[in-house]
């Protein structure tokens, strides 16, 4: 999967024609259109934009499906999860991921 096919897959998920993702990104439509139209992929400063509107960092764009365990891409998926939690969910994982590691969830160390 390139990086177009990626953008497709996000703007499929979040319901965003190539209007729409432009005007998101800050971008104009005929930059977002050109780009597919082309086939070409988007400058770093316009994958940028797009990277924000679907919460990833550009990075997550250039890996690929079938990326090892501790990728950026995980990291990108966990991070994506974790601004959507709320403070009192944020606390519980921390707890949770906490017990993992330590023996006293509350020691921190």
């Amino acid at each position: 999967m390139d990086i177009l096919d990626k953008i497709r897959e996000f703007m499929e998920m979040h319901g965003l024609n190539k209007a729409q993702l432009a005007k998101r990104a800050g971008l104009s439509p005929s930059t977002i259109n050109s780009m597919f139209k082309r086939n070409t992929v988007p400058s770093q400063p316009t994958l940028a934009a797009i990277s924000t509107v679907f919460d990833v960092t550009p990075g997550y764009f250039y890996a690929k499906k079938d990326t090892p365990p501790d990728s950026p891409l995980d990291t990108d998926r966990i991070l994506i999860r974790w601004r959507k939690l709320a403070d009192d969910q944020r606390d519980t994982l921390i707890r949770m991921v906490d017990s993992v590691f330590f023996s006293d969830p509350n020691s921190g160390e």
